[in-house]
């Protein structure tokens, strides 16, 4: 019994340990996820940005939009290299041909503003090819973020079984513990109860249980010595009084 007691002890805490663990690298790859979702919406959000500065400086001519234009490109820069590998090789072409046109768009700015039918063919030519740039772009992210969501969703699921299963196997181990030490004493109090009825002559089953076999093999022997005692005692009176 302490056998089976200890081996299930020890099996119940591996599979804590081992949920816990496992809730660890789960919980790990889930803020992973959701930091790739916050770096990934941050570029998606500063695409427009990037199209509404140069809308903004086309028609105000104003130059401090140019500066805006290449903070948010250095920024979106900045971000997308905190990416895996696999996502940066999807996203970063793209956002180099975006950079190629924001750099042909700014030429000689902020320092010289070009005259306005130069500067405006320039901005026809930026709007005509960053546009499908940009919407490239955020369809790839837009991707990528539903692939992350199924992917978060997944974690959690995971991370909720192996949590019940743990929470399970801890409920399930004290019937089990009460099921190896019960059952055995209940045997035992129904040969007790047999004994102290009169019955004699039914043997005490033995368990297979090393601790508590010696148990069992004495009580059956002072069932047979009892039984021995009543039929001496049946003979004594059988026999004639001298």
């Amino acid at each position: 019994m302490r056998r089976k007691i200890f081996l299930a002890l020890g099996t119940l805490n591996l599979v804590v340990a081992g949920a816990f663990l496992a809730n660890y690298i789960l919980l790990g790859n889930v803020a992973s996820s959701v930091q790739r979702m916050v770096v990934l919406y941050r570029v998606h959000s500063g695409l427009p940005t990037v199209a509404y500065a140069a809308a903004q400086l086309f028609s105000t001519r104003d130059v401090r939009f140019a500066g805006d234009i290449r903070r948010e490109m250095t920024t979106m820069d900045s971000l997308l290299k905190t990416l895996p590998e696999d996502e940066q090789n999807l996203l970063i072409p793209a956002f180099e041909r975006l950079r190629r046109e924001v750099d042909s768009l700014l030429v000689g700015l902020p320092h010289r503003m070009p005259r306005r039918a130069e500067f405006q063919k320039r901005y026809a030519r930026f709007t005509r090819n960053s546009r499908p740039v940009i919407q490239n772009i955020q369809q790839a992210i837009e991707k990528e973020v539903q692939a992350l969501s199924r992917h978060i969703q997944v974690q959690r699921t995971l991370a909720f079984l192996l949590m019940l299963f743990a929470l399970s196997a801890t409920l399930l181990l004290p019937f089990l513990v009460a099921r190896w030490v019960l059952q055995p004493l209940q045997h035992l109090s129904l040969a007790l109860h047999r004994i102290g009825l009169g019955d004699l002559k039914t043997p005490v089953a033995l368990p297979d249980d090393p601790d508590l076999r010696p148990i069992f093999e004495r009580l059956d022997e002072l069932r047979r010595n009892l039984e021995e005692a009543q039929k001496r005692l049946r003979r004594m009176h059988g026999e004639p009084r001298a």
